[in-house]
This record gives C-alpha cells, structure tokens and sequence, in this order.
C-alpha cells in the first residue's frame, strides 16, 4: 500500500525520491556520528586535563633576606615516580637529584641552593647579589592514567633576587 501511496504523490519518480531521501539521512547520520566522536574526544581530553600534575621549581622566600629553592606539584592530580634532576649553576656547577614516589596537588619540598660540591649552601640574597646564580630543572613523572610526564625550566635566582630588591626599594620610597 505504501508503493501506491508514493507512485500517486510522486508519480514514477517515487522511488528515486526515496531513494535521494534514503542517502540525505545517511549523509546525516554519518555526519552526527562523527560529531558526537568529536565531541567525546574532547571531553576524553578534559577530563585528563582535569587530573594533570604539574611539577615546577621556584625561588621561595623564607625570611626577609632568604631564599630557598622549591619544587612543587602544580597541577591538580597527583604526581608518581616523581624524579628530579637539578643544576645550580654560578661559580661552580652543582648537581642534585631528588626522588619521591607519590607528589600531592599544592605538596612542595624546599632545598637550600647548593654553591659547591662539598654540600656548602647559600640562602642570603646578598650573596646571590653578588654571584650570578641559574638553577636548571629536569623532572620526569606520572599521572593517574600511568602516562609519562616532563618539565625542563631555567630560573635565574640572581634576576629573581634583584628584582625582589628593586621592588622592596620602591615599596620603601612609597612609605
């Protein structure tokens, strides 16, 4: 019955309508099909996102006129298997690696700046003043999801400490 409904709308066409019609929704199936893949990917992606450590250095003041170095998990997942290689470079080349299994979202560990191989350390600013200090970052780590991780950065501790110093002198002429 529903031939001759469509031979009587459309005539001797009818099949070729339905069939043009037939392809427009499969067009269009495959076309929502390939969105919705699109869209759970981004979300897929989020979601990872979301839970992403972070591991960063810093210079950290810990008194009006002292500094130590920190690293610390950024990001808002956990960190595992937590590796980190540091340089401190000034007069002398200095090495440090540091290892912990399990880094918390905001958990920091703070180290006094090594100067020398013979685990002498420095924490006054005016030493840094004086002695152009880089402490260089490598750290490799791992997510929840078990996928590898790294960061490499430069901090420059003497351009930190001058500025901390041009901004303390223009904080005292203002008082």
């Amino acid at each position: 019955m529903s031939d001759v409904f469509i031979l009587q709308l459309f005539g001797s066409f009818g099949p070729d309508v339905l069939l043009i019609i037939t392809a427009i929704l499969a067009i269009l199936t495959g076309f929502y099909a390939i969105q919705t893949k699109k869209t759970v990917t981004v979300l897929e992606k989020t979601a990872r996102m979301e839970f992403l450590p972070k591991i960063k250095g810093n210079i950290h003041m810990i008194g009006p006129t002292d500094i130590d170095f920190r690293i610390s998990n950024v990001g808002k997942g956990p960190a595992s298997e937590v590796r980190v290689n540091f340089r401190v470079i000034g007069e002398q080349t200095v090495a440090r690696e540091w290892v912990q299994p399990l880094m918390k979202p905001n958990e920091f560990q703070d180290f006094f700046i090594p100067i020398n191989d013979e685990n002498e350390t420095q924490s006054n600013t005016p030493f840094f003043q004086n002695h152009e200090t880089r402490i260089e970052l490598d750290a490799t780590y791992r997510d929840i999801l078990d996928i590898d991780h790294s960061s490499t950065e430069i901090i420059n501790v003497s351009e930190f400490v001058n500025q901390f110093e041009r901004t303390l002198s223009v904080f005292n002429e203002e008082q």
